[in-house]
């Protein structure tokens, strides 16, 4: 395939369907694929190697873009000069051979190529009859032979295309891969010529001269070699300068301010910083030596308001993580322990002031908390750290402040917001651990945001309990199935719903009026909430019905559940004062999620089809959802 041509009609040069690149070959060879660079993170290196880096890639690229450019327009140069050498060798090489082909002198012809090929430097000399025929070449092998137009790829350049104008006096090409300029000169048939060719004929025979490229481009291989090394010894005189210059103006003044700031990293705020040679880094180094000295000087103050805030900080951040009053109880015992150094905390909630009934939840240090109910009337005292006496003064009112008792080794501290009281909070440390004045002036500031996180989980505790059963509302549950069904959205953790109704309700309510009714729902709820575990959510949905939120979905498991609080509820004497003991019973529907629905309100209304199917049974039983007759 011809890459590169060059026609010359009557002394005009001109150029076809040029592609340097491929006329003059693969020069640069191999494969162009990138090996890949070293993945090195920049904030390792140091200022030096990151300043001559830089460096190193300006001088690649100026470097890459000289040699390119270079190499471009050598080439067109000498590829130019060399072709019109070619051009001039092949008009040169007509008129020497034209005497001795008059003279039909083969032998002369022979010589006159052969001086031709010493002097002009050629490669190949040969001459075609009009036909193609190689009359006489200075490779003899070749003569004889025919070279057809339509195939041989330099012919093709003018003879393809039959409508294209002919070259005139000459054309010169350049075949891939084989690095030679070929000149075709016409040997156009004149007069004397007439004894041999018929005068008829335009041309009396074709002269092919080759001419060879190796030298041109070893030239161009040279030279982008000379300048590629000439720039490599540069480069490295002029990096060894600028390292110099870098070490002696930058490197050892950073060093020197990097080497102050470890020492005030390790905590040592005398060291002086000596930066020589002024300028910026030198009023660097003064502003740094002033900066430590400064901090030194509040140094003292910064530790002594770290714990202290570091404490608020950690109480406010846990407390604020949750409005759920049961799950604030175990933060702030949990908390507390650590914050204030404690080897026991103790705090009493009270559940029913008129009974003298109290929650207690106690944690000490390197165990986990626990949680029981105290009677007032109790004999037992109700902790080692907190005694009945403290809990009935803290119910009189005795309590307004803080008070430390046992040689300051432990507090009481009423928690009281406004006139709201929550309970009593006792914090005790061993007998060499004692409260000092800092954890005297910090207790008040963490007792205050445990009382407004309280202030505020019992708002909260209000808003989505029910006032007469103190289960949660069908608000409530309506918002924790949702989140139920959410989670089983993005994890595929299902759930399950139990409806509780209970059976013949209203002939109570006609039978005994609507006191005694809302005492047994009352009493009902106690039962309910009594059979559940830690993490299943009770709720009155409304009148005599009652609906559990359970985060299971084994359908056995979610069975023995309804049971226990089918069973307890069956077996259960409601008992009155003037009234005859009575038992109740209930109805209850369980559907689970995904096995009966896949939808909240879908599983709710499952769970309530099942509840009315255990009616229609015979009510005092618990029915499953097993087919998909409860979806309808």
């Amino acid at each position: 395939m011809v890459r590169y041509v060059c026609c010359l009609n009557r002394g005009h040069y001109c150029k076809k369907g040029v592609d340097r690149r491929d006329a003059l070959g693969e020069v640069s060879g191999g494969d162009h694929n990138s090996t890949g660079l070293m993945n090195i993170s920049i904030q390792h290196l140091s200022l030096r190697q990151r300043i001559l880096g830089s460096l190193f890639l300006v001088f690649t690229l100026t470097l890459a873009g000289a040699l390119f450019g270079l190499w471009t327009y050598q080439q067109d140069k000498l590829v130019t000069m060399t072709s019109r050498r070619a051009m001039q060798a092949g008009f040169t090489v007509e008129a020497g051979l034209r005497t001795a082909m008059l003279a039909n002198d083969r032998q002369a012809v022979r010589s006159i190529m052969a001086e031709m090929l010493k002097v002009a430097n050629l490669s190949e000399i040969s001459i075609l009859d009009p036909k193609g025929r190689v009359v006489i070449s200075s490779k003899r092998a070749k003569e004889g032979q025919v070279i057809n137009r339509a195939k041989e790829p330099t012919c093709l350049v003018c003879h393809k295309d039959t409508s294209r104008p002919r070259p005139g006096e000459a054309a010169m090409f350049v075949e891939e891969g084989r690095h030679f300029l070929r000149s075709v000169v016409k040997i156009e048939n004149r007069p004397p010529c007439f004894r041999c060719h018929s005068a008829q004929n335009a041309i009396c025979g074709i002269l092919i001269v080759d001419s060879s490229l190796d030298e041109t481009f070893s030239l161009i291989k040279t030279v982008a070699w000379r300048s590629l090394l000439t720039g490599l010894v540069s480069f490295c005189l002029v990096i060894f300068l600028i390292s110099l210059i870098i070490n002696r103006f930058v490197s050892r003044p950073v060093k020197a301010l990097m080497e102050g700031i470890k020492h005030v990293e390790d905590g040592d705020f005398t060291h002086w910083v000596e930066v020589r040679g002024g300028g910026e880094f030198g009023e660097m180094g003064d502003s740094f030596n002033v900066m430590s000295r400064a901090i030194v000087r509040y140094i003292d103050e910064i530790k002594a308001k770290n714990n202290e805030i570091a404490s608020l900080y950690t109480l406010v951040q846990r407390i604020s993580e949750t409005i759920d009053l049961k799950k604030l109880k175990v933060i702030v015992v949990n908390l507390l322990v650590e914050i204030l150094d404690a080897d026991n905390i103790v705090l009493a909630l009270p559940i029913d002031d008129k009974e003298g009934r109290f929650e207690l939840v106690w944690k000490s240090r390197g165990e986990k908390h626990y949680a029981s109910e105290y009677f007032i009337s109790s004999e037992i005292p109700p902790h080692r750290d907190l005694s009945k006496e403290e809990l009935v003064g803290w119910m009189d009112g005795s309590y307004s402040e803080a008070r430390y008792l046992d040689h300051n080794t432990r507090v009481l501290v009423p928690l009281q917001h406004k006139e709201v009281r929550f309970g009593l909070l006792a914090v005790s440390r061993k007998k060499d651990n004692i409260f000092t004045h800092a954890d005297k002036s910090l207790l008040p500031a963490l007792a205050h945001h445990v009382e407004i996180a309280f202030t505020n989980a019992w708002l909260y505790n209000m808003a989505i309990t029910d006032e007469l059963t103190s289960l949660f509302t069908k608000r409530h549950f309506q918002t924790k199935i949702a989140s139920l069904e959410e989670n089983y959205r993005l994890t595929g953790e299902g759930f399950a719903v139990m409806m509780i109704d209970l059976d013949r309700f209203k002939q109570v309510n006609d039978t005994y009026g609507h006191v005694i009714g809302d005492r047994m729902l009352a009493d009902l709820a106690v039962l309910i909430r009594s059979n559940l575990r830690m993490g299943e959510i009770p709720c009155r949905y409304g009148g005599d019905e009652f609906v559990v939120l359970l985060p299971i979905n084994d359908i056995t498991t979610v069975r023995m559940v309804a049971e226990r609080v089918h069973k307890s509820i069956s077996e259960h004497w409601f008992d009155y004062e003037g009234l005859d003991r009575v038992r109740m019973t209930v109805s209850v529907g369980v559907a689970c999620c995904p096995q009966h629905a896949s939808s909240a309100n879908e599983l709710v209304m499952v769970a309530d089809s099942s509840m009315y199917r255990a009616k229609e049974s015979g009510r005092d039983r618990v029915h499953i959802a097993d087919s998909s007759r409860e979806r309808e």
